[in-house]
């Protein structure tokens, strides 16, 4: 009695919601066109393999609500920009922000190094193996090249995931398991540029400070502000503010594009004095469009070089 009163209940159940489908379909014909009348054979028909299912165990129901779900993952999937259309998007984003090392080296290695790989996949089927995979033949004889790269797929994925998904893990990510997989690096033995001794420096500066023209000048004047040589060679007189002795490089001049102010010392409050003496052009160490050259000898002594 119980089995067949649940049979019918789940073939009533099922009757209905064909019923609904088909009334949906009946009011949703465009405007002033008057809809066909329901087709019963096509009822009878569709409430027959609903009693078949009914009969196999099958919730048609929840089938319906699951087919709808699986659609929508599909729908999302198809819309869903593949890698390499993310990563252009952020390089476009951060084009203006970035210096022309950053231009160059952005788009070039992930088109080289990347794409042939995950390219076209999409961020949600990207897997540490196919990190792996793109990493592996560059990681022991291109260093640098392989950790900038993971560091760049690692940044373009981050930026196109859902900030909510707690269960998120960048593929990217340079895990235990990923650093196991790798070739393993043999032992870094960095080279350094080569450096002035310690106790040379004070005579270094002196014959610095004795040097005559534009470079010496620059060179001296990057060492009493701790800066990088492009700041040096491109700073202008309106970055100086004298009565605070404060030089304020804008953002747009910083390699962090950052707006920073460096103390000025009275020795290179003096250079600027030297610098400003009689001179009209912007730029506080101008070049006159050949570059300076600055050649410290082996046997001593400073050599400035204008050409």
């Amino acid at each position: 009695m119980l089995v067949c009163g649940w049979l019918a209940i789940a073939e009533l159940r099922s009757a209905l919601f064909l019923l609904w489908v088909e009334s949906s379909l009946f009011c949703f014909k465009p405007r002033n066109q008057f809809p066909d009348p329901i087709n019963g054979q096509l009822v009878v028909d569709r409430r027959g393999e609903a009693r078949q299912l009914v009969r196999a165990g099958v919730d048609i129901v929840e089938a319906k609500r699951t087919a709808r779900r699986e659609a929508k993952v599909e729908a999302a999937a198809i819309a869903a920009p593949t890698f390499e259309e993310c990563a252009k998007r952020y390089i476009d984003e951060n084009w203006l922000k970035w210096s022309e090392k950053h231009r160059a080296q952005w788009p070039a290695s992930l088109k080289r190094y990347a794409y042939p790989t995950i390219g076209q996949l999409m961020v949600s089927e990207i897997r540490p193996s196919h990190i792996f995979e793109l990493l592996a033949p560059i990681w022991i004889e291109k260093r640098e090249t392989a950790n900038r790269v993971r560091g760049r797929i690692e940044t373009i994925i981050a930026k196109n995931v859902d900030i909510d998904d707690k269960d998120f893990r960048n593929p990217a990510e340079l895990t235990k398991q990923l650093r196991e997989k790798l070739p393993t690096r043999p032992k870094h033995d960095p080279r350094h540029h080569p450096a002035l001794a310690y106790a040379e420096a004070p005579q270094f500066m002196a014959e610095l400070a004795a040097a005559s023209g534009t470079a010496a000048a620059a060179l001296c004047f990057l060492i009493l502000t701790v800066c990088r040589t492009n700041e040096v060679l491109g700073a202008s007189w309106t970055e100086i503010d004298t009565p605070r002795a404060v030089w304020r490089i804008p953002g747009e001049r910083m390699k962090m594009g950052e707006d920073h102010s460096v103390p000025l010392s009275q020795p290179a409050l003096k250079i600027l004095g030297k610098m400003r003496d009689g001179r009209r052009s912007d730029l506080i160490f101008p070049s006159g469009g050949n570059g300076v050259v600055l050649r410290h000898g082996n046997a001593g002594g400073v050599e400035a070089h204008e050409p």
